[in-house]
């Protein structure tokens, strides 16, 4: 009786074990979508080896860059049998939603274009898709989910054509992460033992508002990198060499320039001011200046922090007509024909068109480049990769 029990319990043991194990697909750069994806006749694509996979299957790709998109159509029966992605071990596989473009003519200064035909996209053109949606500030400007790479590095969307054809690092371009954000606010301004000026009484400014300030009175606020406000009758005394000035913020803060009587006027000194908690979160910033004398015009100038970057900004931008895509972008001493450029085709790299598809392992991939949408909490997440409300899914490593 307990030989025909321990019988009965390995046969089911190995009925179990025979149920999750299904078959190994393998894709290579060096495939053909016309092989069965054993390892001497692996495939090409990912994408084939959807087609096929079932649960309890593993599809194992090897090293090189796929540009595709994964739309998976079935996945595993049970956390138990699962159709695995997954990298082969030790190699490196990298899955891109862009492609190469070449074809680059020279523009001006540091600008090269290139004229795209539209079904180059196929059903979707990022170059035409604005990112918008709920809890968006597109702050005044477009925004599309397409962009523009050159050796793997982002370039930054330009707000307008006239922008792109200037030179890289050109003065009056400022663009990256505190593009168009509001710096800080200003309670007053003291030049050493004087009264002190409110900052809200400007005799004159640019771009700066007033409101409510939580200690008393007006503050200015709704500054952004540039704005600036001119004080008249500011009394320094003798030889005043520091100057106080009350302010907040609730990003990354900025640069306050004193200045004599303009925005170009002669630079006195500077108040860094970093991030407070908060717009009413207020701090008195001491700011050594040059020594000055007597009643003066004072400008104070804002700016934004500076980037710490090993090089300027560059920057692409694209139009859109009925049959064609036109890309500007900034390529500073590069050749674009000899470089590696990339841009977006493909919404997501891997995400399923429908929902369900579950119980699926995803591991060991780089993915990038996707022109992945907007899209706040309470809505479909539609990412560099995604589950499309389906359940069970492991990603790991990628």
């Amino acid at each position: 009786m307990m030989r025909a029990r321990m019988i009965a319990v390995c046969v089911g043991l190995c009925a179990a074990a025979g149920a999750s194990m299904g078959r190994e697909y393998h894709v290579s750069t060096q495939g053909n979508d016309a092989g069965d994806g054993a390892t001497s006749n692996p495939l090409r694509t990912i994408s084939a080896a959807v087609q096929l996979a079932q649960s309890g299957d593993v599809i194992l790709v090897h090293k090189g860059v796929y540009r595709e998109r994964v739309t998976p159509v079935r996945g595993g029966q049970s956390d138990q049998s699962r159709i695995v992605y997954q990298a082969a071990p030790g190699e490196k596989v990298v899955l891109k939603g862009s492609e190469v473009v070449k074809g680059w003519q020279k523009a001006q200064n540091d600008t090269w274009k290139v004229t795209i035909p539209n079904t180059f996209f196929g059903t979707f053109n990022p170059y035409s898709d604005l990112i918008r949606g709920d809890w968006f500030n597109p702050k005044g400007r477009q925004h599309h989910t397409g962009a523009v790479y050159l050796n793997e590095h982002w370039l930054i969307e330009a707000a307008s054509l006239e922008d792109v054809l200037k030179p890289v690092g050109d003065p009056s371009l400022r663009y990256g992460p505190n593009d168009q954000q509001y710096l800080l606010n200003v309670a007053w301004l003291q030049a050493k033992e004087s009264s002190r000026v409110a900052a809200a009484e400007f005799s004159a400014q640019n771009g700066v508002q007033a409101a409510a300030c939580s200690e008393g009175g007006q503050c200015i606020g709704w500054i952004e990198h540039g704005d600036w406000a001119r004080y008249e009758k500011v009394d320094f005394g003798k030889d005043a060499d520091q100057m106080q000035i009350r302010a907040a913020s609730e990003t990354t803060g900025g640069v306050i320039e004193i200045r004599l009587d303009k925005p170009d006027g002669e630079l006195l000194g500077t108040c860094p001011v970093p991030n407070t908690g908060g717009w009413q979160s207020w701090s008195t910033f001491p700011t050594k200046i040059k020594p000055t004398n007597g009643v003066k015009t004072v400008c104070l100038v804002f700016k934004g922090p500076q980037a710490k970057a090993s090089r300027p900004d560059q920057l692409w931008f694209a139009q859109v007509d009925a049959s064609s895509t036109t890309i500007w972008a900034q390529f500073k001493d590069v050749n674009p024909n000899e470089a590696e450029v990339e841009i977006n085709v493909r919404r997501t790299v891997f995400y399923p068109d429908k929902t369900g598809i579950n119980f699926l392992t995803v591991r060991g991939f780089t993915m990038m480049h996707a022109a992945t949408p907007w899209a706040p909490p309470t809505a479909e997440q539609v990412g560099l990769i995604g589950t499309n409300w389906s359940k069970g899914w492991i990603i790991e490593d990628c």
